[in-house]
């Protein structure tokens, strides 16, 4: 029924995109839950319709707390991409103006998170790699087991703002869960509670 409803919602607009599988599995995930979502996602959806471009995934997002209840939160340094955002969002997305990592260390209920989606800078602008995994730093060790830990434009295996994240992950083993032609994704493990023990050598 979850995947039903979102076949004939939001995912219209998503057909044939490079998103198109991780949202599919993120709704049917996300509806099976069975209780309100929250959702946290760095760079929020900055030219309205811009489906096979940025991805639109505020929209997204938003569609499925409406379809679950739930509160999602999008970061943005952008005013203007904020302001076009809320334009076609509901009040169940709260947004927030300033930098993805600074804000990252201050959302509330960090605990409670379902799915932190990562893709505040391009890939092809200098240290975002490197920006996204200090993104991923200034919340890790709240996040609870279980959460799902995506990251936008992914490239390939050794290319895209997620290579830095990946490396972190595969010190110990952590394989992605999800990685499409546009996205890949990671489930918090519960040996792996924090930084710490992800980069720990032994």
């Amino acid at each position: 029924m979850n995947d039903e409803r979102f076949m004939g919602g939001v995912a219209r607009n998503l057909m044939n995109t490079a998103r198109w599988s991780f949202f599919r599995e993120m709704n049917n995930h996300l509806g099976m839950l069975c209780r309100p979502i929250y959702v946290v996602e760095t760079g929020t959806a900055r030219k309205n319709n811009n489906w096979a471009g940025d991805g639109q995934s505020t929209v997204v997002w938003d569609w499925m707390a409406a379809e679950y209840g739930g509160h999602v939160i999008s970061i943005d340094i952008d005013k203007n991409a904020i302001e076009e955002a809320r334009e076609v969002c509901s009040t169940r997305v709260q947004f927030i103006h300033d930098d993805a990592v600074v804000a990252l260390w201050e959302i509330p209920n960090k605990d409670k998170i379902d799915v932190l989606y990562l893709d505040s800078m391009d890939a092809h602008f200098e240290g975002s790699a490197e920006h996204h995994y200090q993104e991923l730093i200034a919340i890790y060790d709240e996040l609870r087991p279980g959460a799902i830990i995506a990251i936008d434009d992914y490239q390939g295996e050794n290319e895209g703002k997620h290579v830095v994240v990946a490396a972190l992950f595969a010190r110990k083993n952590v394989k992605p869960t999800i990685w499409t032609s546009a996205i890949i994704s990671w489930v918090k493990p519960a040996e792996y509670p924090t930084i710490a023990s992800l980069t720990d050598p032994a």
